[in-house]
C-alpha cells in the first residue's frame, strides 16, 4: 500500500491547504497584548510598507491594487509598529477569499463574512508573539465593524500556524485540495467550505 501511495505521489503534485473559520457573532474578546503599538493601516503605511526591504510579503500583489482596496475600505491593514517601525501586519478583505497552489482561486463569502490574509513579522522580530496579537487586533477590529464570519488559509502541513488559529477560537471549516500532472491541474473544494456558504467564484491559470 505505502508503495502504491509513493507510485501516485510521483505521478501527481499534491498539495492541500485548510481553510479556519471563527464565529465573530459571539461574545468574546482577542487578546492583543504587545509592549508595541498597534494600528489601523492607512494607504499611506502600505505604501511604505511596500518598499520597506526588510518585508518583502506584500510585492506578490501589485501596489496600485493594495492602494485601490485599502482606500475603498475593501480591504483593512491591522500593524504593529516599533517607533516608525513597521515589524508586523495582516490584512482582511471583506470582498473575497483568494489563494494560490497550482491554479489561483478566488472565493466567495457570506455576507459580513471577512478573509485574513498576508499576516507577517519581520524575522528579526519573531519568537514575540506578534503575529498572535496582530491577529487577535485584527479579529477584535471586524467584530465591532459586524463582521459574523472570518476565515484564513493555511497550508494543511503549517502545523505551527494551524495550532495558533485553534488556540485563539478557529476551527477546521474544511480544505482545498490541489492535483497537477502532465494531464491536468485541477483544485477540489471539500464539503465543509460549502457547509460554510463559501462558493467558488473561479479558478484560473496564474
Amino acid at each position: 500500500m505505502s508503495s502504491l501511495i509513493k507510485k501516485i505521489k510521483n505521478f501527481f503534485y499534491y498539495e492541500r491547504v485548510v481553510l479556519y473559520g471563527y464565529d465573530l457573532s459571539q461574545y468574546h474578546e482577542f487578546e492583543s497584548k504587545t509592549d508595541f503599538t498597534l494600528c489601523v493601516a492607512t494607504v499611506g503605511d502600505v505604501e511604505q510598507l511596500y518598499h520597506d526591504k526588510m518585508n518583502t510579503d506584500l510585492t506578490s500583489i501589485p501596489l496600485e491594487r493594495w492602494k485601490e482596496k485599502i482606500a475603498n475600505g475593501l480591504w483593512k491593514g491591522f500593524l504593529i509598529k516599533d517607533g516608525e517601525s513597521v515589524v508586523a501586519q495582516a490584512f482582511y478583505s471583506t470582498e473575497d477569499i483568494f489563494f494560490g497552489g497550482t491554479k489561483w482561486v478566488t472565493l466567495t463569502m457570506p455576507e459580513k463574512s471577512a478573509y485574513g490574509f498576508k499576516l507577517f513579522a519581520r524575522p528579526d522580530y519573531r519568537g514575540r508573539k506578534l503575529g498572535q496579537a496582530v491577529t487577535s487586533f485584527r479579529l477584535n477590529y471586524a467584530k465591532k465593524e459586524g463582521i459574523k464570519k472570518y476565515y484564513t488559509i493555511i497550508y494543511a502541513d503549517n502545523k505551527i500556524s494551524r495550532h495558533n488559529e485553534e488556540k485563539i477560537g478557529g476551527y477546521l471549516a474544511g480544505s482545498v485540495v490541489f492535483l497537477k500532472c502532465r494531464f491536468f491541474n485541477k483544485a477540489f473544494l471539500s464539503p465543509g467550505v460549502y457547509k460554510e456558504g463559501v462558493r467558488v467564484k473561479k479558478i484560473t491559470d496564474y
